[in-house]
């Protein structure tokens, strides 16, 4: 057992030294803070950064988009210009007629400078005349033709595809009199919008994507796998998707954190000096030599005040403080060594008082029991003494006929054979009047039912001696099922004239306790069990085993208890019992064995229904050791 100072020291010398502990707490909340601003800088700026890049380039990628829709809007307007025309309004009134005027002048029909397919059509979307002489569409099909016949639409665009090519369609409707009358179409490819803006030179830190209806046309830029965005066009019925490199963001991260890296690392290492300087002079001297004064007290060593000069009051309040409490303890050291003298002298009578009470109410138990214990001795005594004034009747016949053949024996030696027939005959008339036969047989019988009787009184004698003694400081292993049956021995008269007891004994391991302190527990808790029963009654007892413990219930179909009264049951001398029943004790003393055991003990009662008191005991048993 080791004491409360070497407990202490042993601690003490575990620790570190306070300057050391301030010293490595400063540097530590130094880089700490030092990583979190950096954090912080170099998260916040990157946020920044990456936003004023999202925006730059999304810019870029509007103008990209502008470019788009000037190319187009320029060539539908001079597409527009060529349909209002008068000769395109008079070929698609009187196609016949023009016919030759309308090829010659659509075959001279240029956009900028370059020559595209050209279509013209009549509001039906019937071919008027194509510049190609193989058409690659059949526009009476298409459903935008029906918007220019209702005069609905004056212009549409869309992106088409024809043997994997993709063109820009720009249709455009010829009117006369407010009406569209025909439609002017044009084809261009879209390789020519990259020719004439040649953005895709310029796209360097951008990838382009344009998709309809989610399939990919073409790409511009050098293909990056980073996070994409979409810009959609609606009235082209296309989105533009463009991802952005990240490199620079990153670079840009990095560049910025490497000052602030530095800037941070010098001021940690001002900081840590200057507060280890301080803590050490202000802080850790001073505790130190509390700290030493502390250590001394622990000991036990009687130490002088200890005395600190310092312009932190709070240093001096605790040394003062400290002074004050190192008085005290000392005072106080003498005084609970003093106690602890009193306390072991007070524990030693009261175990003693306590193992008194417990045999005093062990023999109180046996005192009630005591006449039926008597009753059941008498029993076998009284069968065993008639038995044995048989034996000494039957005895008394066979002296006779032992007399008989003394007589015969004399005379075997005489001649006169009727001496001889006499005294065989008079043997023969005693077995035949004293029934020998008859005795002969009874006596075996007479003799077991002796010794059957005499073992009966020794089993009761010896049960009642093993809860009259007062050697059960030994633990053993014991099984439960064996000390109920030694105590059914006990109270069996208590039990037998008005109860009919159940036994549903399970299969149980040993367990590890006092057998005599539990012989007693299942005692009170039979004899409780028979006294709440008036005239006629049930006891059942039960055992089994559950989560690595023993279970012993004891129920009975008595009278019950009352509420108000279960919290009680376990103080010492409360009884719900009539005067001469009982002394208070039984339940108190079992409930502080099964403690004792580490065990618990339950009631659940109902009055008017009966009682069922529960115990627990665990298989291994382990006491507990006070340590100071």
């Amino acid at each position: 057992m080791k004491s409360i100072k070497n407990s202490i020291a042993d601690n003490v010398q575990d620790l570190i030294p306070i300057s050391k502990g301030l010293s490595y707490f400063i540097v530590i909340v130094a880089l700490i803070l030092g990583v979190i601003v950096s954090s912080i800088v170099y998260v916040g700026v990157g946020k920044i950064i990456e936003e004023n890049q999202k925006e730059m380039v999304r810019n870029d990628v509007f103008g990209i988009i502008a470019d788009f829709r000037a190319f187009i809007d320029t060539r539908s307007l001079v597409l527009q210009d060529y349909a209002d025309l008068p000769i395109l309004t008079q070929s698609v009134m009187q196609p016949i007629q023009f016919q030759s005027n309308i090829q010659d002048f659509m075959d001279e029909l240029v956009l900028f400078n370059r020559e595209y397919n050209l279509s013209l059509l009549d509001f039906e979307g019937k071919r008027i005349y194509s510049t190609k002489e193989n058409p690659r569409f059949n526009y009476e099909k298409m459903m935008w033709i029906d918007s220019f016949g209702k005069n609905e639409s004056l212009r549409h665009i869309e992106l088409s595809e024809f043997q994997n090519q993709f063109y820009w369609r720009i249709a455009v409707g010829v009117v006369y009199n407010d009406n569209v009358e025909g439609i002017l179409v044009a084809e261009i490819p879209l390789s020519e919008v990259d020719q004439f803006s040649n953005f895709s030179k310029q796209l360097t830190n951008i990838y382009l994507q344009l998709l309809k209806n989610d399939r990919l046309i073409a790409t511009y830029g050098n293909q990056l796998e980073t996070v994409p965005y979409e810009i959609r066009m609606e009235e082209y019925n296309v989105v533009f998707r463009y991802r952005m490199d990240k490199f620079d963001i990153a670079e840009a991260r990095i560049k910025l954190l490497i000052p602030i890296i530095s800037i941070l690392t010098l001021f940690t290492i001002v900081l840590v000096a200057f507060s280890v300087l301080i803590a050490k002079k202000f802080f850790a001297l001073p505790l130190e030599r509390l700290s030493k004064s502390a250590a001394s007290l622990a000991d036990g060593t009687r130490i002088r005040p200890v005395t600190i000069s310092n312009t932190i009051s709070e240093i001096d309040d605790l040394a003062d403080q400290f002074n004050s409490m190192s008085e005290l303890v000392q005072r106080r050291e003498e005084d609970l060594i003093n106690s602890k003298k009193e306390l072991e002298q007070t524990y030693s009578k009261l175990k003693e008082n306590q193992a008194h009470l417990m045999q005093s109410e062990k023999m109180a138990s046996l005192g009630l029991l005591a006449a039926g214990v008597a009753h059941e001795i008498n029993n076998p005594t009284a069968f065993v003494m008639s038995n044995i004034e048989i034996l000494q009747d039957y005895m008394q016949s066979f002296n006779k006929l032992l007399a008989l053949y003394q007589g015969l024996v004399t005379i075997a030696g005489d001649e006169n054979s009727e001496k001889m027939n006499i005294a065989i005959a008079d043997i023969e008339e005693l077995y035949q009047n004293e029934d020998l036969t008859f005795k002969l047989e009874e006596i075996d019988s007479i003799l077991s039912e002796s010794c059957e009787g005499t073992f009966r009184i020794k089993e009761i004698v010896q049960s009642f001696k093993s809860f009259a003694r007062m050697d059960e400081s030994q633990l053993e292993e014991t099984n439960i099922n064996e000390c109920i049956e030694t105590t059914l021995k006990i109270v069996w008269n208590e039990v037998k004239y008005k109860c009919i007891l159940n036994k549903q004994l399970g299969e149980i391991p040993d367990i590890v306790c006092y057998p005599g302190k539990i012989n007693q527990v299942i005692l009170n808790l039979l004899v409780n069990a028979a006294q709440a029963i008036h005239d006629k009654g049930e006891i059942t007892i039960t055992t089994a085993e559950k989560d690595n413990n023993v279970i012993i219930k004891v129920s009975d179909t008595g009278k019950g208890i009352s509420p108000e009264n279960i919290s009680n049951l376990f103080t010492p001398f409360f009884t719900t019992k009539v005067e001469g029943k009982g002394t208070g004790l039984g339940l108190y003393v079992s409930y502080g064995i099964i403690n004792e055991h580490n065990g618990r003990i339950d009631v659940e009662s109902t009055l008017g229904k009966g009682t069922v008191f529960t115990v627990s005991l665990p298989r291994n048993y382990n006491k507990l050791q006070d340590e100071i």
